[in-house]
């Protein structure tokens, strides 16, 4: 039985889809998609008179120009809508979903409009843009620390009323105070509080959604897997988003922030080096960016942070884990948290608060380009000193490089689609603007921007190349506006925003829109259902068959012929299944992955030895082979070759064949030292090369496990 809150929607509904069925068989039909759409809207239960843009209104160019943020996508050459939807009311959503794909006509979903790429509100086919600003209302719940904002609010509205209620109240989320939430939330949402906080969509609680049917829906209706979909797989490929719920995050009442330059000539280059090292393993209260640009024919690398505590504190947590910047007393301010937001939005010290609340009004002036890259090993200093050289022959491009750790380092890859956690250093942006009008100018500097990034494939992740969703990228790859899309297409740029988590979007997307309406360039395409039937039929015959290995491993581990095998120590983070590990294993150690198998013994106790003083060498002669470390974990490896990748340990009695090695362990702030002791055991080869990515210390405990076993390969 329908509830009571539920009667208004399933009148309206039922009205509004007797009005389409009259509409389908009158003249107009889809012979005139336009006119089709404009008579449903006519028909719809609530009137959508006052939101409703079309070209012959003297304010559809200033509506539609009102939040495009990049020229590139203002230009006169630029695919107009036909119509604009600046929705007032949940209805006026639901009117246009619904009678956007009665008529045949794409639905595009804005909500601040800083779509990197413009898919938001550029199509190459008729298109209906359903723009959210109006939809901004906020509702702060400080007792139950949720605050309920709907789609079309800025961050900086969100920031502002969450601060006027509650001042030691934050919400986790960007440095751009105009971005709309709507689009921010649904791509990640990072910002200055990720490393103690994670992202927005780890905070995100509930939501609501119009779906292809025009059905209003929540986290409980709508079920987990689309809300899983939606916080950090972009709302715009499943339905449109009309509000979140998102718990606020705890700060103090006042916050230190501070900006230091550093020029190569001042040491720049082993400074960032350090960097590298320390900002993903500093204290979860701070956070400190590095912000690139080219300045009087060198590098000035700006050491932009932000430190949730009082500035005394902070200069003793610096001078203990990074006194090679430098930091001063007179480089640090003391502020509330929400202006703080301010002052990483490049917003003076004292700007008074009010100034989130400001939205531009007149068109954007310049053209701009962004990329994205994730780090995950050190970049050596001879690397950096490559890396300047191009970059002063860029000349215009700004680069930040943002760091991990904390608990972005402990949330698994597939708590929600955003899968950039564990075993990433830094992200990277790179963002380029220019003022000059014309074709040659914007292939100029688009052809600049493209060969930064290229020159950058030896220093960022591979297989895949990993990127930033939110930071939206034409050139790794896009579907047509219009016709048959592929999943496979689909795959070259999905697997680079989401890696593993794509093939669970796509089974998503084809459960809830099987027809494709919600569809943009990056967008995710529903299996064909004979193509799905296929799927499911594969992943059941590769369940068969793992089964039957299983079967075939605990034979020969009866009595049977064994082939050689090698133990396996390692601690995996929280972002690894024991079968991805098993996969990475088998496939770092240069093997087929049907040729190998992993046997995993009982849980073992991590042995950790704190001491205090001078650190502690590994002692050699223990073991021979090649550990390659995690760059996530390089504090730990102090006494390794900083400019290596890897470090060759060995044993002097070459007949030794097992035992145990023992590692020192950094923290990095050298605030005590540890020693690690791991078994080995080598089989004939020797010499062997195994990552340790999955492994983290549990430095807060001081405790951890560790997991055994053998692997025997074919």
């Amino acid at each position: 039985m329908a509830t009571s809150s539920s009667l208004p929607f399933l009148f309206l509904s039922t009205l509004l889809a007797a009005t389409i069925a009259v509409l389908l068989q009158s003249p107009v039909s889809h012979a005139n998609p336009e006119m089709f759409f404009q008579a449903c809207l006519s028909h719809a239960p609530v009137s959508v008179t006052e939101a409703l843009y079309t070209p012959d209104n003297s304010s559809f160019s200033d509506i539609l120009n009102l939040h495009i943020h990049n020229k590139r996508f203002n230009r006169p050459t630029t695919p107009k809508p036909v119509t604009i939807i600046t929705a007032l009311n949940e209805s006026h959503v639901q009117a246009a979903v619904t009678c956007a794909k009665a008529s045949h006509l794409q639905l595009r979903i804005r909500s601040g409009g800083h779509d990197y790429e413009g898919f938001s509100f550029v199509s190459d086919v008729p298109f209906v843009l359903l723009d959210m600003y109006n939809l901004n209302s906020i509702d702060v719940d400080i007792q139950n620390g949720v605050a309920l904002v709907e789609a079309g609010a800025t961050l900086g509205q969100l920031y502002y009323k969450v601060a006027k209620t509650s001042p030691v109240h934050a919400v986790a989320a960007g440095v751009c105070t105009n971005l709309g939430t709507g689009g921010h939330f649904s791509g990640g949402g990072y910002g200055n509080l990720m490393r103690k906080y994670g992202l927005s969509v780890d905070n995100i609680i509930d939501a609501k959604i119009v779906d292809a049917n025009g059905r209003i829906l929540d986290r409980k209706s709508m079920g987990e897997d689309l809300f899983w979909a939606i916080r950090g797989g972009g709302g715009a490929s499943f339905g449109v988003i009309l509000s979140w719920t998102i718990k606020l995050v705890e700060v103090p009442p006042l916050v230190t922030v501070f900006k230091v330059n550093r020029t190569l000539e001042q040491g720049a280059t082993d400074i960032v080096y350090k960097w590298q090292h320390v900002a993903p393993n500093l204290d979860r209260d701070l956070f400190i960016r590095l912000q690139l640009q080219v300045h009087h024919n060198t590098v000035q690398v700006s050491f932009i942070g932000e430190f949730l505590g009082r500035i005394d504190r902070l200069l003793n947590l610096m001078k203990e884990c990074f006194p090679e910047l430098g930091l001063q007393q007179s480089d640090c301010f003391e502020l509330p948290w929400v202006n703080s937001t301010l002052f990483f939005a490049d917003y003076p010290i004292g700007t008074p608060a009010e100034q989130l609340l400001f939205q531009a009004k007149n068109p954007a002036q310049i053209y701009f380009k962004s990329k994205s890259d994730y780090v995950k090993n050190v970049i050596s200093k001879q690397g950096l000193e490559s890396i300047w050289k191009k970059f002063i022959e860029s000349e215009v491009i700004v680069m930040q490089w943002n760091p991990y750790g904390g608990i972005m380092w402990e949330i698994p890859a597939s708590a929600t689609p955003f899968p950039h956690r564990a075993g990433n250093l830094f992200k990277i942006q790179y963002y380029q603007t220019w003022v000059q009008d014309g074709e040659d100018a914007t292939n100029r500097n688009l052809n600049v921007s493209r060969s930064m990034h290229d020159f950058m494939s030896p220093f960022v992740s591979k297989a895949p190349r990993e990127a930033f969703l939110n930071y939206r990228d034409r050139d790794i790859g896009a579907a047509p506006s219009i016709g048959p899309a592929s999943v496979e297409a689909g795959r070259i740029y999905g697997l680079q925003y989401f890696r593993e988590n794509f093939d669970r979007l796509v089974q998503v997307k084809t459960r809830v829109d099987p027809n494709n309406f919600f569809r943009y360039e990056q967008m995710f395409s529903p299996v064909l259902i004979l193509t799905w039937i296929l799927f499911i039929s594969i992943l059941r015959l590769a369940a068969i068959q793992n089964s039957h290995n299983d079967q075939e491993n605990r034979a020969s581990s009866n009595g049977e012929k064994q082939s050689p095998t090698t133990a396996i120590e390692i601690e995996p983070s929280k972002t690894e299944s024991m079968e991805q590990v098993q996969k990475w294993i088998i496939s770092e150690m240069g093997f087929e992955s049907s040729s190998c198998f992993v046997e995993w013994n009982v849980k073992a106790p991590l042995e950790v030895i704190y001491e205090e003083g001078e650190e502690q060498e590994a002692e050699n002669g223990n073991i021979i082979g090649v550990i390659q470390r995690d760059p996530s974990l390089s504090r730990f490896y102090p006494e390794l070759d900083s400019d290596s990748s890897s470090s060759e340990i060995w044993l002097e009695d070459e007949e030794e064949r097992e035992g145990l090695i023992e590692i020192a362990l950094d923290d990095g702030c050298k605030k005590k030292d540890k020693k690690r002791e791991m078994e080995f055991h080598f089989d004939e080869e020797n010499l062997i090369e195994i990552d340790i990515s999955p492994m983290r210390y549990r430095e807060l405990s001081g405790e951890g496990e560790v997991f055994t076993g053998e692997i025997s390969c074919h």
